[in-house]
């Protein structure tokens, strides 16, 4: 006999999982709130990765354009430096400097050639190189305090003349003048141990071998130690070879104008991957 405590209505035992069930499933609304916000989420990071790409493709192209626009004016800048130097050693190759054979006569051509450095900046000097040996510089020291120290220049030297010349019996004679803004002389010193041929150089070489200009790989100068080209060519009676030195910190120099961030840098390479120019110099 079962008490009426244990005993359970026959309808309530079939009812209690319904009941359970009907406790444990989601109500209708809450998984369509659940299914929309899943493709929002969705949808809101497809757009955002889209425009991530966008955005990257966009910055990829105007970095390139800038870097193409940079190039493009760096590119003019050294046209700039080049051209005028190109153009003065056309000039001087068609002049008589040639024929001055001796110290005394090379020294008339002062004025012109001071004249040519100034309306040529990045110049560092402008020589002559003869096919006897003699070899006739000018070089300005204005804007140098380098050079100016390496060869201990009087205070108010604005030019410098490296001098040659090789007599009878293989005898040389070097040595250096001093001048002044006014092309007065402020000193004259004997430099017995400057012994420099110019017919052994490369520019000379080179220049010799064409009736063309040439421009020299970049080296390091004889003089200074400073690494740079040299711009040169044969004279018209061809026995002599005018040239110029620009240095590659004039390159440099150029670079620092074209800086497109704070930290970025510059490099100017040849097509053998030698540096001719680098922003921080």
């Amino acid at each position: 006999m079962v008490s009426g405590s244990d005993s359970v209505p026959a309808g309530n035992i079939a009812g209690w999982p319904f009941i359970g069930s009907r406790q444990r499933r989601l109500p209708f609304h809450v998984h369509i709130a659940t299914l929309f916000s899943l493709l929002i989420i969705g949808a809101g990071g497809a757009i955002g990765w889209h425009n991530h790409i966008q955005n990257r493709e966009l910055i990829i192209s105007a970095s390139q354009e800038l870097v193409q626009a940079i190039g493009g004016k760096t590119a003019t800048g050294f046209e700039a430096i080049y051209q005028p130097v190109e153009l003065l050693i056309d000039m001087l190759a068609h002049q008589r400097l040639h024929q001055a054979r001796t110290l005394a006569d090379r020294m008339e051509s002062v004025g012109y050639l001071a004249n040519a450095l100034e309306h040529s900046p990045s110049l560092s000097a402008l020589y002559i190189g003869y096919d006897s040996g003699d070899f006739f510089l000018l070089r300005s020291l204005r804007h140098n305090a380098v050079v100016r120290a390496q060869f201990k220049a009087p205070e108010n030297a604005a030019y410098l003349v490296q001098s040659i010349e090789r007599g009878a019996g293989a005898s040389l004679r070097g040595g250096y003048v001093f001048l002044d803004n006014t092309l007065t002389t402020i000193e004259r010193r004997e430099v017995p141990d400057y012994a420099f041929d110019p017919r052994t150089r490369g520019w000379y070489q080179q220049a010799l071998a064409t009736s063309q200009q040439v421009k020299t790989a970049p080296y390091v100068f004889f003089s200074t130690g400073e690494a740079g080209v040299t711009f040169a060519r044969r004279f018209d009676g061809g026995d002599a070879v005018v040239g110029a030195d620009l240095t590659l910190r004039d390159l440099s120099r150029a670079l620092q104008e074209e800086k497109l961030t704070p930290s970025s840098e510059l490099v100017l390479f040849n097509p053998d991957g030698v540096v001719l120019a680098y922003d921080r110099p």
